[in-house]
Formats: structure tokens, C-alpha cells, sequence
């Protein structure tokens, strides 16, 4: 009895064996590869980094835009020279519907010793930046390219080393998956980055459907729909050749003239400025009828109801209109346009 109860237990143990040795093996779990981790910063902080440098962007979009159908590309290059405090920019801008068709003319922009030049359908204007203010290509009708690259907070795939400009660079893919931006909501995405050995992107390419929550600031070229993105950066740290406009058409006085010490520029035009401060409107009146009575303007108009104002001044030949309205977070917006015809 002890023998026969022996083998029975054999038999069993081998059943048992058995039976584990044909569990399918997709009900096995394996564990998922653990996302490289990158810290990239934003492709304009990166750039600030650089001496000088010259960067290509090249933008595809299709899409809807304020609930109008809207497609496009936009190329642009950029030439910097971050110690010199120099920037030259060309941007080229097409495409349909949503306002985009009535940009014929490529749009330029130079920043030299603390003059400011851009370039308008009827020639180059210039103007002067007020000490301690600072005028950006987005301020002057350029679009704010940096802010539509996303960068990869994580990769899923293991890095691969490749070169540029004939030196090594270490490339990186990523997908939907490695992108998280609050304001972003990606449905699909797919991405390739070069980083040089300072973690500098040096090339950039992304595809993607996606929707902004938000529209972006000085980039609102498309609510929801398709980007493809691309960019380089090439001569980093070489010398670049800005050399502004010779023949210059316009002189903006608008720029130069005194704004309130919290005012924040929102838009620098040849003949329009627009900005926000927290001034009054009857503070603002005030301010104006004093700072430009000292610089030679007369006062032609005064008009303050409420919240708002309607001011105007007179120099030489030229009319200063001012618009004073209400703004968000009890600020009010100013806008001063100027008029060469001679008020009557």
C-alpha cells in the first residue's frame, strides 16, 4: 500500500508540471520599459543660452481657427547675436481662409543698438526702445514660432547617435505619450530631437493632431487640426552679419513717446501702439496733457466718460490719437495711433 500510494503521488506532481509548462504565455504580465527621462528647456530659453546662432523653422498647418477652415505654412530664419544684443528675422507667411491670404509680402525685422527696424508694404520704418523696455519680433506682427515647439518630457525608445554639422549629436524619438502641456491636448504625435552634448536641440521634427485650449499669444494660427514642425539651429556661437536697412522711409515717433511705468507693450505697429497699465483713465488724461505738453504737443481733443477716454495732440504735421478703454484684471488698455495729416 505505501509503494502504490508513493507512485500516485509522482504522477501527480508531474500532472501538475505539466499543466504549468503549457500556460499560455500572454497571460504572463511583463513589465512595461521604464521612459527615458529628458529635461529639455524651451526652445527660446535654450537660444538665450547661445552666443549667436541661426535658426530655420518651417511650420505646416491645417486645421480650423475660430471656427473657420484655416491652412498654411510659415518659414522663417532667424539670425542672432545674443552679446551684441542683434537679431534679424525673415518670416514668410502663407495660406487660406481665416486672414492668412492677405499676408503677400514676407515680414522682416531688426534689432540693432537699441533701434528697432521692420519692414512694412511700403518700405522699412524704425523707431527707438524706451530704457527698460524691450520690443519683441511678436510685438511688431511677427509670429511667435518658439511657442508651437512642444519638447519631450520622456522617450520611450532607448537613444541612437548620429552627427550634425559634423559633430556627434545624440537623437531622441518620442510620441504623444512623452509630451504633457497643460494647455496642449495631443491625439497624435510622433517626434524626432538632436541634442548636442550640452543638451542643446540642434534639429527638431514633429507631426501631430492636436488641440490648443487656449489660443497661444503672437502663434494663434490654429485651434485644433494638423502641425508639422520642424527647426535647426546652425552656426552656433559663429559671428553673424546684421546689418539693418540702409534706406529707411518712416521714422516711429510713437515708440518714444512717455507711457506709464507699469505699462506692458502688447503691439508696436509703424502708426499704432497699444499697451496696458493699471492708470485710470483720468490719470491717464492727466499724465498725457503733462508729459507731451513738455515735448511740444498741443492738446486737440479731451473726451472722459466713465472708464473711458478719447484724447488727441497736435505736433507739426502730425495728429497723436489716444484710446483709453477698460481691460481685464482692472487694468485699462491704451492705444496711441498717429495721423500725418494736421488736425483742423
Amino acid at each position: 500500500m505505501p509503494l502504490r500510494l508513493l507512485i500516485l503521488g509522482l504522477s501527480l506532481v508531474v500532472l501538475v508540471s505539466a499543466c504549468d509548462a503549457g500556460t499560455d504565455a500572454s497571460s504572463v504580465s511583463t513589465p512595461e520599459a521604464t521612459p527615458y527621462t529628458l529635461s529639455l528647456e524651451s526652445a527660446r530659453t535654450q537660444l538665450s543660452h547661445v552666443d549667436s546662432y541661426e535658426a530655420a523653422y518651417d511650420v505646416y498647418f491645417e486645421g480650423t481657427r475660430g471656427g473657420q477652415a484655416v491652412s498654411g505654412h510659415i518659414t522663417s530664419v532667424m539670425q542672432a547675436d545674443n552679446q551684441d544684443d542683434a537679431a534679424h528675422i525673415r518670416m514668410t507667411v502663407s495660406g487660406d481662409e481665416a486672414g492668412f491670404e492677405n499676408i503677400t509680402e514676407p515680414l522682416e525685422y531688426y534689432r540693432r543698438d537699441n533701434t528697432i527696424y521692420v519692414k512694412e508694404p511700403l518700405g522699412w520704418t524704425w523707431f527707438e526702445q524706451m530704457p527698460g523696455t524691450r520690443i519683441l519680433p511678436e510685438d511688431v506682427g511677427l509670429f511667435d514660432l518658439n511657442s508651437l515647439f512642444l519638447m519631450p518630457k520622456t522617450s520611450s525608445a532607448p537613444a541612437e547617435t548620429d552627427t550634425f554639422e559634423g559633430e556627434p549629436v545624440t537623437k531622441w524619438d518620442f510620441t504623444e505619450h512623452d509630451l504633457s502641456d497643460p494647455n496642449v491636448i495631443v491625439e497624435r504625435a510622433a517626434g524626432t530631437i538632436w541634442l548636442d552634448d550640452e543638451n542643446l536641440v540642434r534639429r527638431y521634427a514633429l507631426t501631430a493632431t492636436l488641440r490648443f485650449v487656449t489660443p497661444i499669444p503672437h502663434a494663434h494660427i490654429l485651434d485644433e487640426g494638423d502641425l508639422a514642425l520642424s527647426y535647426e539651429v546652425t552656426g552656433l556661437n559663429e559671428r553673424q552679419m546684421i546689418r539693418p536697412p540702409g534706406q529707411l522711409l518712416f521714422h516711429n515717433s510713437l515708440a518714444e513717446l512717455p507711457r506709464p511705468d507699469d505699462a506692458e507693450l502688447t503691439a508696436v505697429y509703424p502708426a499704432l501702439l497699444e499697451y496696458t497699465s493699471a492708470i485710470s483713465p483720468v490719470s491717464a488724461t492727466l499724465f498725457y496733457q503733462n508729459e507731451l505738453s513738455t515735448l511740444g504737443w498741443t492738446s486737440v481733443l479731451t473726451d472722459v466718460f466713465e472708464e473711458k477716454a478719447r484724447l488727441a495732440f497736435s505736433k507739426d504735421d502730425q495728429t497723436n490719437h489716444i484710446i483709453i478703454n477698460p481691460a481685464q484684471d482692472k487694468k485699462v488698455k491704451v492705444v496711441l495711433s498717429l495721423d500725418r495729416e494736421s488736425a483742423n
